[in-house]
């Protein structure tokens, strides 16, 4: 990558945090610059000022993260879907980060009633992605913590929506980029208004659907609150590059299927973000460059599986269509990019 291209100034915030875990080959960095080249906004283009940004210093503090259990059914799981594809394991696989962030969040009250629900054979959902748009502050899904205690939920793409019964919604807090994760239980997660989206991805395995809810009176019990703000984060950082080994592991399956090919920059892609999301994964602690660590990890995963689409890699539409569907959903390019960059345009060389 040119010294004196868009894209090494704007990668480089991103790039030097994914450089601490094994180099950069060429093959990223090229995506990446004509990936940056579409992302940049107008605001980006005409205010910044086009320096470079500086080399980041080492994180004094790292907090440690708790060592849950359940993680270690996930790498079994992934191996089934590298066997079966994503599909007939999507429910499970995305149940167990809901566990994760249960018990990043829930107090012993709140996880003991998920268990009940469970037990009851109740199907739980995990809604994040928003239709008030990518970024945090356009957000309409809105816990009022400061008056009312009321709670809006307008949520859309929700994996399982329609099949739930009960969920953890991820809403922003009133007048505040805040993320706090909301349970809904049973009884209240009734009241809400689910309705399918378009037809369901892998294999018919995975359905999306929105989900709309207006309480006037939030119960605290509802408010996964342990951890603090910055619980919803350090999850984000956990499940991440989970998600995206298990993408790998799908794509695998599609190939050992015949339904996709792999090219040799394909392959090498594919083998620096596996090593990426392996080295993440065993990293017990989370600091400053945590939250770009798992931003700027999403975004290249999404990235290359666009190139796999663009260059027709991918032999059957719906499975473009999954993984274009990934690309947007839980951490769009452009939401990736800008986050980094809203977090790191003071840091410049002048």
């Amino acid at each position: 990558m040119s010294c004196n291209s868009v894209g090494s100034v704007f990668f480089y915030p991103a790039r030097s945090i994914l450089a601490m875990h094994c180099d950069i080959p060429p093959e990223i960095d090229q995506l990446m610059e004509f990936s940056i080249i579409g992302l940049m906004d107008s605001k980006v283009i005409i205010e910044d000022s086009l320096l470079p940004f500086a080399e980041p210093v080492s994180a004094r503090v790292a907090t440690k993260l708790p060592d849950f259990a359940v993680l270690n059914a996930i790498p079994s799981c992934i191996q089934a879907i590298n066997l079966e594809g994503f599909g007939p394991h999507a429910s499970h696989f995305f149940g167990l980060l809901g566990s994760v962030m249960l018990h990043l969040t829930g107090d012993e009250n709140q996880k003991e009633a998920v268990s009940d629900w469970v037990s009851q054979g109740f199907n739980a959902c995990f809604a994040m992605t928003d239709s008030g748009g990518p970024l945090a502050s356009q957000w309409t899904s809105v816990w009022d913590d400061e008056m009312e205690n009321s709670l809006v939920v307008d949520k859309i793409w929700a994996m399982n929506a329609t099949q739930s019964q009960f969920a953890i919604i991820i809403v922003r807090r009133k007048n505040s980029m805040a993320l706090t994760p909301i349970l809904l239980s049973p009884d209240l997660f009734r009241q809400a208004e689910c309705k399918a989206m378009g037809s369901a991805f892998l294999d018919g395995w995975l359905p999306l659907g929105s989900i709309k809810l207006k309480q006037k009176e939030l119960n605290k019990t509802a408010i996964l609150g342990k951890g603090g703000i910055i619980a919803a984060k350090q999850f984000l950082a956990i499940a991440r590059p989970w998600l995206i080994k298990a993408l790998v592991a799908h794509i695998w399956f599609l190939v050992d299927k015949n339904r996709m090919r792999i090219d040799s920059k394909l392959e090498c892609m594919l083998d620096f973000i596996s090593n990426i999301a392996t080295s993440v994964t065993i990293k017990k602690t989370f600091d400053r460059y945590s939250e770009d660590q798992a931003m700027a990890m999403k975004w290249v995963a999404n990235e290359i599986w666009v190139y796999a689409i663009r260059n027709h890699l991918v032999k059957n539409m719906p499975d473009v269509r999954d993984l274009l569907s990934f690309t947007k959903i839980e951490g769009s390019s452009y939401r990736c990019f800008y986050e980094i960059y809203q977090r790191n345009k003071q840091m410049r060389i002048s």
